[in-house]
Order: structure tokens, then C-alpha cells, then sequence
């Protein structure tokens, strides 16, 4: 009978007492955490419903929490504010770089020699002599084309 209430439970020797502690949780299964009644859920959600419970249930409380050094107070919204900043980090990085890839493409009028053409719609299109004379059909290019002086580049 008192198997199911102390499930969670073993026996250790602390300050040299026997005593019954709680069990490594690394050491059970899904069914034991399921039958204590754990569920698998996304870490961030359980530390937001610890805090709640720190904060005698309410959310409100919560976002106004100012017990800054706690481990769980910039995670205590339900989300990771520094996986954010890597975000933003990456989102920048990745906005330059397509801002450098249109500033370096250009087209060369003495030689024909085009190899990619920025066009209105953010695209980069291949054109010129250097791929066999093949023009791209998109009007954005074409009218990038007659609108910056290079006709000659458009098709026949």
C-alpha cells in the first residue's frame, strides 16, 4: 500500500541518520514521472508555473517580479530573452549581408560582361555575354535595365 505513496522516495544515511529522500530523477522512467503526475512539457513553461506558484498564483505578480537574482527571473515571461538577442544578431547579420550582395552587384557597359543584376524586387538575376547572352524575363529586370542605360542588354 505504501509502495505507490513512496515511489518518488529511497533510502540514504544523511547526518548519519537513515532517512528517505527523493529519488534521481535521471534514474526513472517516463511511467514513473507520469504516475507522480509529471508531464513532459517545454522547459520554459515549467519555471513560468514555478514562478507563478512563488507569486501565490498570480501572473500579474509575476511580470512584476524584482527579485532579480533569482535564476529564474529572466526566463520567468515563458521565454528565453537571450535566444532573442541571438536572433536579432542573426537577422542583422543576414540583412547586411544581402544589402552587400545588391551594393557589390553592377553591371559592366564596356564589356558585356554582366554576371548578376539586382533588381526592384530584391532578387539577383544572371544576365550578359557571361552566361550566353541569356536575359532574365522578369519585367523588374528589364525595366532596372532601360531605367540605369543598358538597353542592349535586354532581349531581341
Amino acid at each position: 500500500m505504501l509502495g505507490g505513496l513512496v515511489a518518488h522516495l529511497e533510502p540514504a544515511v544523511v547526518e548519519q541518520l537513515l532517512a528517505l529522500i527523493g529519488r534521481d530523477p535521471r534514474q526513472m522512467t517516463v511511467p514513473e514521472l507520469n504516475a507522480l503526475g509529471h508531464e513532459k512539457q517545454p522547459l520554459l513553461r515549467v519555471i513560468r508555473s514555478n514562478c507563478i506558484e512563488c507569486c501565490d498564483g498570480s501572473e500579474a505578480e509575476v511580470r512584476r517580479c524584482r527579485m532579480h537574482w533569482c535564476p529564474f527571473w529572466p526566463y520567468r515571461m515563458a521565454s528565453n530573452p537571450f535566444a532573442a538577442l541571438r536572433w536579432e544578431a542573426q537577422l542583422a547579420h543576414a540583412r547586411n549581408r544581402g544589402a552587400a550582395l545588391r551594393k557589390a552587384t553592377s553591371l559592366e557597359h564596356e564589356t558585356g560582361e554582366l554576371a548578376l543584376v539586382d533588381d526592384s524586387c530584391g532578387d539577383l538575376h544572371r544576365t550578359g555575354r557571361a552566361f550566353g547572352g541569356q536575359v532574365c524575363m522578369r519585367p523588374c529586370v528589364q525595366a532596372k535595365a532601360v531605367s540605369i542605360g543598358f538597353p542592349h542588354l535586354l532581349p531581341r
